[in-house]
């Protein structure tokens, strides 16, 4: 079995609330977990050394410290919004998108090398949040096909312009774009019976790690004051298997790219 599980401190004892507390650190990383789920987004860690809380503590809680996460995951994704449809005087055209994270920019970018300088032009409306597009004569956009952009454009399951156009035409999409898919991340962890509520709804939540890194790059969060979460139920008990999660903020599966880890703190009083 791996071994990924590192101590960080030895146990620190100290006194309070008329008790001794103990703690100790570990991080758990997806770079060398024994399971990854295919979107990476899911691993699970056998412990050589489980977690053991001595059943004379009366009280057990687990905080976040620190997280690694990586914010790339993408909001064009392979078998799933992948597919750009366009026609030129009535007759339809595909072009397939690689899965990335785009912005707007990238976006526009990347559809001019697919198709064609100056056909399609995207650009943004920093009041409203809508995209325009500029389109050259002839040529529409077929948000009704699957796998379109469609809702990341702000458009509706519609063809646009309606008929093919005979001169230079711009279309503002009829709703908020929505190239920012995540907002926030969750980490989940199993040994959690409730966690933190999002509204009225618990789930196993670790911590929130808000987004504070661009596009591709990597967040590294450590929070000022970290949330104890009390998990009085492992008390007297071998923890020997952990399973942790990331989502976005909305509790709803993600794809990830890249190996994240996060840096667990476990204390309890005697």
């Amino acid at each position: 079995m791996k071994h990924i599980h590192t101590f960080l401190k030895n146990d620190t004892a100290n006194n309070a609330h008329n008790g001794i507390t103990k703690q100790f650190s570990i991080i758990f990383s997806s770079a060398t977990a024994n399971y990854n789920s295919p979107n990476m987004d899911r691993f699970s860690v056998t412990l050589n050394n489980p977690i053991s809380v001595p059943r004379e503590a009366n009280s057990c809680e687990v905080a976040l410290y620190a997280a690694n996460v990586w914010n790339s995951s993408p909001n064009i994704i392979t078998g799933v919004n992948d597919i750009f449809s366009y026609a030129y005087s009535g007759n339809p055209f595909q072009a397939t998108i690689p899965e990335g994270l785009y912005s707007l920019p990238e976006y526009n970018q990347t559809i001019s090398e697919l198709i064609g300088p100056n056909i399609f032009t995207f650009s943004g409306n920093t009041s409203t949040q809508k995209v325009q597009i500029d389109f050259a004569p002839l040529y529409q956009i077929d948000f009704t096909q699957p796998f379109s952009q469609k809702d990341i454009l702000g458009f509706n399951s519609q063809v646009v312009p309606v008929i093919p156009p005979a001169f230079p035409t711009t279309i503002i999409a009829p709703n908020i774009a929505g190239f920012n898919n995540i907002n926030a991340f969750l980490i989940t962890l199993d040994m959690l019976n409730d966690g933190l509520p999002v509204n009225a709804t618990a789930n196993s939540i670790l911590s929130q790690v808000p987004i504070i890194a661009p596009s591709n790059s990597l967040i590294y969060y450590e929070p000022a004051a970290p949330i104890f979460i009390q998990c009085d139920h492992i008390i007297g008990k071998m923890v020997g298997q952990v399973n942790l999660g990331i989502t976005n903020e909305l509790g709803l599966p993600i794809k990830v790219r890249e190996d994240w880890s996060v840096l667990l703190t476990i204390r309890y009083e005697y």
